[in-house]
């Protein structure tokens, strides 16, 4: 049905948008906060799927690629805030 070119993409923009939706809870996480307080299952799993969550016990972390993203983000949202860093 879709080229798989487009099914990366797909992905991607998926994981991205999720991402972008649950950047608080995210962050939380980041900080020693359990995401069974705040954060649906289905979420967790899925975030898991993508790389952006491991599970460690009965705890979920952010991974390597979850932190990574994050502060892409980050970069990407400071850099538009201030006017495309042009001074």
């Amino acid at each position: 049905m879709y080229s798989k070119k487009d099914e990366d993409f797909i992905k991607r923009r998926n994981r991205e948008n999720l991402i972008e939706f649950y950047r608080e809870e995210l962050l939380l996480v980041l900080e020693g906060r359990n995401s069974r307080d705040f954060m649906p299952l289905g979420v967790r799993r899925r975030l898991s799927k993508y790389g952006v969550l491991k599970k460690f016990g009965s705890r979920y972390l952010v991974t390597q690629l979850g932190m990574k993203i994050l502060s892409k983000e980050a970069s990407n949202m400071i850099v538009k805030s201030s006017g495309g860093g042009e001074g």
